[in-house]
């Protein structure tokens, strides 16, 4: 799926603004995905899966539409500011969401054993008691 053609059906009256144009190009795509995986890896020691590229995008896309971007005709310095804006949000998510499965998984593996059922041992003996003192009238 072209993320650049995702964008425009969604955002039909700006399809002429530059910034979006150069945000949701496959390049920046690329760029933003390889570095936030990156720097996931970096700060979690551990190597993610691809994210879902569908997704990504609504982020993306959310992004663009939440983050005030000013009315500067530097193309280049806004997509800058948007990318670390949105670089920032994605590894701050995927960290928190990593974390919170490691400490899931680290209960969820040490869950208690069950003790095996006790045994009576007084009643046991009890038995055996009572056994005995029946055998014993038994031959008096």
């Amino acid at each position: 799926m072209n993320s650049l053609k995702w964008a425009l059906n969604l955002e039909r009256d700006d399809c002429h603004n530059p910034l979006l144009l150069v945000f949701f190009s496959e390049m920046n795509y690329n760029h933003l995905h390889c570095n936030i995986t990156r720097r996931v890896k970096e700060e979690t020691g551990q190597e993610i899966a691809s994210p879902d590229k569908q997704a990504m995008l609504i982020s993306m896309m959310n992004a663009y539409k939440n983050i005030k971007i000013g009315a500067s005709t530097d193309i280049k310095k806004e997509l800058t500011k948007l990318n670390n804006i949105f670089f920032r949000h994605q590894v701050k998510t995927l960290v928190q969401g990593l974390e919170a499965y490691k400490d899931y998984y680290k209960h969820a593996s040490s869950l208690p054993v069950p003790l095996e059922r006790a045994s009576q041992a007084d009643r046991i003996k009890g038995t055996k008691v009572l056994r005995n003192k029946f055998l014993t009238n038994q031959t008096d």
